[in-house]
């Protein structure tokens, strides 16, 4: 038994639009289920924060060589960036 290519065709149809309706109905099943609830953690703050010591202000020496326009000794203190 041979199916006629306009056959074909109206199935094909048949079969995508059944597809694409399964896919719409089960997308509307899933956003109706219930989502859990979501897990609330509270962070409870320090009574005694750690006092963090500060680091002095130290000078960095830089010595640039080699193929750029100002080669030299460069110093920076603390942090520059």
């Amino acid at each position: 038994m041979e199916i006629s290519r306009q056959s074909q065709i109206v199935l094909a149809i048949v079969l995508l639009a059944f597809t694409f309706g399964g896919g719409v109905v089960y997308g509307g099943w899933r956003m109706k289920q219930q989502l859990p609830e979501p897990v609330i953690i509270e962070r409870k703050e320090e009574v005694n924060p750690v006092a963090v010591p500060v680091e002095p202000e130290r000078e960095i020496t830089i010595h640039v060589a080699g193929a750029v326009q100002h080669p030299g000794v460069y110093s920076f203190r603390g942090k520059p960036r």
